[in-house]
């Protein structure tokens, strides 16, 4: 997945790997001197982008989603474990037509 988040005023996207999911609850690892982890420690609100393509890149699956972060348990070796919980849902596929998610 990519996390979106606003660092020193300006944009900064980055992927992470999901360490767990449930629903639209994402859990992942990382360094907490990272600039992503430096911002959810400024401000929890994040955007989450995930997609699936098809053969020809077509776009197959999209989800965009505004979540707050927040970081769970810091490990001694200098990384964190984070969950972010969505707080709003857009899905869009191959008809370009998003639509918000009720959850």
């Amino acid at each position: 997945m990519t996390i979106g988040v606003i660092a020193d005023g300006r944009p900064w996207v980055v992927p992470v790997h999901i360490a767990t999911r449930n629903g639209f609850d994402f859990e992942w690892y990382s360094h907490t001197d990272t600039v992503h982890s430096q911002a959810i420690e400024q401000d929890p609100t994040i955007a989450i982008s995930l997609y699936r393509s098809r053969q020809g890149d077509d776009l197959e699956l999209g989800i965009y989603i505004q979540a707050t972060a927040e970081k769970l348990l810091e490990n001694p070796d200098g990384t964190a474990r984070y969950r972010a919980v969505a707080d709003e849902v857009w899905l869009n596929d191959h008809t370009h037509v998003k639509r918000r998610l009720t959850f």
